[in-house]
């Protein structure tokens, strides 16, 4: 088996993961895996003890695994011993980011008021971004 070099990159506020061709890895936005988080920004706030978190307007959509699946599906991809090429790992489901932030509210009994429209939406970032999970989805098939 080749051996897999694994690359953290940060790309806002997604979680879209590859396998090249020649056997190297990158990951992208990891949650957990980065200070600045948009998840350990609301945990720091809830902890500070304030009032409000303030973000965007959250109606940008994006792609997120929890970090124990992508690292899950990593291990699976690199245990297969056949060339599998090009995989995004990925949910395949598109979420809106104020969904996302009100279920981390939820799942962790955190206490905070979202200030909406805070933050504007960046130039740089498209609204809707998330991964196609057809050939994870395959590979993932019970046989």
């Amino acid at each position: 088996m080749a051996e897999w070099k694994v690359i953290a990159e940060r790309a806002p506020q997604s979680m879209v993961s590859y396998v090249t061709q020649n056997d190297q890895m990158t990951v992208t936005g990891l949650e957990g895996a980065q200070d600045q988080t948009k998840i350990q920004k609301l945990k720091e706030a809830v902890v500070r003890g304030d009032k409000v978190f303030n973000m965007s307007g959250g109606e940008q959509l994006r792609d997120y695994l929890p970090v124990g699946e992508i690292a899950r599906q990593i291990v699976r991809l690199a245990m297969m011993e056949h060339d599998i090429g090009v995989i995004n790992i990925c949910s395949g489901e598109p979420v809106s980011v104020h969904k996302l932030v009100e279920r981390w509210l939820h799942e962790n009994n955190w206490k905070i008021g979202l200030n909406l429209g805070y933050y504007p939406y960046p130039d740089y970032e498209p609204m809707d971004f998330w991964g196609d999970s057809s050939r994870i989805d395959n590979i993932n098939a019970p046989e």
